[in-house]
């Protein structure tokens, strides 16, 4: 009897997230300005980098990138303070193949991995989010730093690849249709950065993405 309560609750909630995010885009699959609107261009006392002035990208990506993934949008960020830097990317995609393991986008530019393992990220918005904590280094470079990616799926924040597509799996299934995620990519770029450094900032990411999102992001 539980078991059964317990599968209709999921369905009933996987169907209501669904409903939800439709009828924000109408059912339809958005343009990327939809994404880039929602970006925050405001992290504490970060500096964002516009491309030009009034935008909230810092780079767009090239043409290889889109064919590969074709993805909803993607959204490029740098922010700024002193010296110091953090490299942001979201993605928003209404299928799997639209994200991925970042661990192999590392590999493939010449990023060597040193040090890998699941983490929590505290924030205002939406409690502990669970997150994919990485070291990588480039040849030349002094020292390895730090970075994160998260996903966001129909039901939550998942850290690795694996758990948002099971989420993406089962939401297309109990709903017939396809729902829109995102994932974040957060790159410290300083020498000396540190895990809590690229976790606050990630925390706070996230916490104004909610704001100018209306809890979209």
């Amino acid at each position: 009897m539980y078991a059964r309560m317990f599968v209709l609750l999921a369905l009933l909630l996987g169907f209501g997230a669904f409903n939800n995010l439709n009828a924000l885009t109408q059912g339809k699959r958005p343009p990327e300005s939809w994404l880039i609107d929602m970006l925050p261009t405001k992290v504490g006392d970060w500096l964002f980098v516009p491309d030009n002035p009034g935008s909230k990208i810092t780079r767009k990506q090239d043409q290889k990138t889109y064919d590969e993934l074709d993805p909803i949008g993607i959204g490029e960020q740098n922010y700024i303070r002193g010296n110091l830097g953090f490299n942001v990317v979201v993605i928003a995609g209404n299928q799997m193949e639209s994200f991925h393991d970042q661990r192999w986008c590392f590999v493939a530019q010449g990023w060597t991995i040193t040090e890998e393992k699941e983490v929590l990220v505290s924030t205002q918005s939406r409690g502990q989010v669970p997150a994919f904590y990485v070291r990588i280094k480039r040849e030349g470079m002094s020292s390895d730093v730090p970075a994160m990616f998260i996903f966001h799926g129909p039901s939550g924040y998942h850290a690795t690849t694996s758990a948002a597509s099971r989420d993406f799996f089962w939401n297309e299934l109990t709903t017939g249709s396809k729902h829109i995620g995102f994932s974040y990519r957060f790159i410290a770029q300083w020498p000396g950065a540190t895990e809590e450094d690229v976790k606050s900032f990630a925390g706070a990411y996230i916490d104004e993405a909610y704001k100018t999102s209306n809890g979209v992001l």
